[in-house]
């Protein structure tokens, strides 16, 4: 299991052609049980092309479920801007992850507000830890 300090990535999705895809970017903090970081809803695949944007955080709590087997849940809301006369920030996004102890994949119930103000429902998503490329600097 992982502690301390570290980033991870995530891709939530169905797999169904049509639903969007859940990208996320966390930092997770073991020691205080607290995960920030951001995440985008989207889908390539309709038109105009779906992008919600969201700056996340909640917390997370370990669940043993079957025996000796520990579930890691991660509860995120996100948070988006309204562009109007002045910016107004609003939840736009709601996640909830069921991961297995090392942090690499599991499932997920996740809900974004569309651009006409609907909440959608996205429900037994797949979660998979992807590997995110580093800047490197060669100077």
């Amino acid at each position: 299991m992982k502690t301390g300090l570290f980033i991870q990535s995530y891709e939530i999705t169905t797999g169904l052609v049509g639903v969007p895809t859940f990208e996320v970017h966390l930092a997770v903090n073991t020691h205080q049980r607290s995960i920030s970081g951001q995440g985008i809803v989207f889908n390539k695949s309709t038109h105009p092309h779906l992008e919600i944007y969201s700056n996340l955080s909640e917390e997370f709590s370990n669940m043993t479920v079957v025996s000796d087997k520990m579930n890691i849940i991660v509860n995120l809301r996100g948070q988006g801007f309204l562009l109007s006369v002045l910016p107004i920030e609003m939840l736009n996004t709601k996640v909830t992850l069921i991961l297995d102890s090392n942090w690499q994949r599991g499932t997920a119930n996740y809900s974004y507000v569309d651009e006409l103000g609907n909440w959608n429902e996205i429900r037994d998503a797949k979660v998979t830890a992807v590997l995110v490329k580093e800047l490197v600097n060669n100077n």
